[in-house]
């Protein structure tokens, strides 16, 4: 079966002041050719317009919105916001967008990182944040070694959404990309 898929795919970056800039990315009307525009009630008040009653995305969806900034006089630079989560070649949740806060430091030939990602927060049935969040904290190195990106990354996963089923997962990660 033919179809055609859609998407304007929108960057944006503002310089707003010397090392600082807000950048974001946009998908607009991502969709398959020839599907209908919807409009779908969201509770009691409001409605909202998707692209296709298939896959349900809204005609204006973010992938990316943050801040970026580097702290003056040193090699710190601090970015907060939605952000792609990958690192390297692309481990560690390549496609996730999610709200991060990242840390990196550049020394030379090699970048320290610090990221603490938010995967969900449970929420009880009175909106009080009675349970823990899923989330994990990396810290990270890379370098290059004779014309070599060279990585190395360890990340703590932590799952407290539930009492019963509460679990952290220790995982390393490396990389070697270089021509031979």
């Amino acid at each position: 079966q033919e179809f055609w898929d859609q998407r304007l795919r929108l960057n944006m970056v503002w310089p707003v002041a010397e090392g600082v800039k807000v950048s974001a990315r946009a998908d607009i009307l991502e969709a398959v050719w020839g599907d209908k525009l919807v409009t779908k009630q969201i509770g009691t008040g409001g409605t909202d317009v998707y692209a296709t009653a298939d896959n349900n995305k809204p005609q204006i969806s973010f992938d990316h919105v943050n801040l970026m900034f580097a702290v003056p006089n040193t090699p710190l630079t601090i970015s907060v916001g939605r952000q792609d989560a990958s690192w390297g070649p692309g481990n560690f949740t390549k496609s996730d967008n999610r709200d991060r806060f990242k840390a990196t430091a550049k020394f030379a030939d090699t970048t320290v990182l610090y990221t603490y990602d938010k995967y969900s927060e449970t929420l009880s049935l009175e909106g009080v944040a009675s349970l823990g969040d899923r989330r994990q904290h990396s810290v990270g190195a890379i370098s290059k070694v004779a014309d070599w990106n060279v990585g190395l990354i360890y990340g703590l996963i932590l799952d407290e959404t539930s009492p019963t089923t509460d679990s952290s997962i220790n995982a390393i990660d490396g990389y070697a990309m270089g021509k031979v």
